[in-house]
């Protein structure tokens, strides 16, 4: 049953992507001088398609705290990373065009990668600290052209069944140099859902909690490392909130 699952998600979503290319052929043209109406544009249709993916994967997932999140104005989103699944639980989970900072890897499978990009995403390579900057540059440079959402892991990488690895403090500089506000959230269960190094699916439930801002005083000192912690810590204060609640039941 994992794997015919696996095989209807994977084969709905190709057809989805495929049939929908001139969709985002015109977005890619759009979004020059139409930023915001472009992102708009394609959310209306990411939006939808990463909550049926959630659907045929067997992904329930409980939203809380989405009142965090500024109805206007670019946002950085800052969360722990326990799946590849994170993406599409976001993606479902919040109202308004949202856009990821990935490994340049992503941007490079078939298909996928130029949704991904087309949806406001930034690719940041490893190991390359002067294109990393520029992947960065870039970031703020599309925050302070219009609204947008960006979603930072700063972990850089999935975890392994859900443990919260280092946040790296560079990943932060988006935020600082950009003005965006931070938005820090929980992601607990994912890792359920699709392990790492895994590509099939295990029904389960998973909660996505937006977290209070990251106060003015503390974005105001532009310093990414206490930046980085704050995020962390409330972050790992939640999830242990949330496995208290779970041995409560």
């Amino acid at each position: 049953m994992r794997y015919l699952r696996a095989i209807i998600v994977y084969t709905w979503a190709l057809l989805v992507l495929v049939t929908r290319w001139p969709l985002l052929r015109a977005v890619e043209k759009q979004r020059e001088d139409h930023f915001s109406e472009a992102m708009e544009r394609i959310h209306g249709v990411a939006q939808p398609f990463a909550g049926q993916i959630c659907r045929l994967a067997g992904c329930r997932v409980e939203v809380e705290g989405l009142e965090h999140i500024p109805d206007e104005g670019s946002v950085v989103l800052i969360g722990n990373h326990q799946s590849f699944f994170d993406i599409p639980i976001v993606l479902a989970s919040v109202n308004r065009p949202v856009g990821f900072l990935a490994k340049q890897e992503l941007g490079e499978v078939p298909i996928f990668g130029r949704w991904t990009a087309g949806i406001g995403s930034i690719f940041i390579p490893r190991g390359e600290s002067r294109k990393s900057l520029e992947a960065i540059l870039n970031a703020v440079k599309m925050l302070k052209k219009a609204a947008h959402l960006l979603v930072v892991f700063p972990e850089g990488t999935r975890s392994y069944q859900g443990k919260v690895g280092d946040f790296k403090a560079g990943s932060l500089k988006i935020a600082t140099k950009s003005g965006a506000p931070v938005v820090p959230f929980a992601m607990d269960g994912s890792w359920r859902i699709m392990p790492r190094n895994i590509r099939t699916f295990t029904p389960g439930t998973v909660r996505l909690t937006f977290l209070p801002a990251i106060s003015d005083e503390l974005m105001a000192s532009k310093d990414t490392k206490l930046i980085a912690d704050a995020c962390r810590q409330a972050i790992t204060a939640q999830l242990a909130e949330g496995e208290d609640d779970e041995s409560k039941k």
